[in-house]
């Protein structure tokens, strides 16, 4: 069985920022880097949204994206467009 390619929090603050664009994000890591939360804001420097915590040890790409894709649906029910 082949190792799975866990991400580092440099891999995951990329990520976050793509899946967001072309919105800000400011970004915390905590917790030994096993958890993130975000805010993602837009041109005029207003929060969009809040993500307070992400459980984020031993995630891969996949698995990432799956649990930023309801934040992601979030910001398109306000009527914005994701890059």
């Amino acid at each position: 069985m082949a190792d799975k390619n866990y991400l580092q929090p440099d891999e995951i603050k990329q990520i976050i920022e793509f899946s967001f664009a072309p919105y800000r994000c400011v970004i915390e890591f905590w917790d030994y880097d096993e958890r993130v939360r975000f805010k993602v804001y837009d041109d005029n420097n207003v929060q969009i949204i809040a993500v307070p915590e992400l459980e984020i040890h031993e995630v891969d790409k996949a698995e990432l994206q799956s649990l930023l894709h309801p934040y992601q649906e979030k910001v398109r029910s306000k009527g914005l467009s994701l890059g």
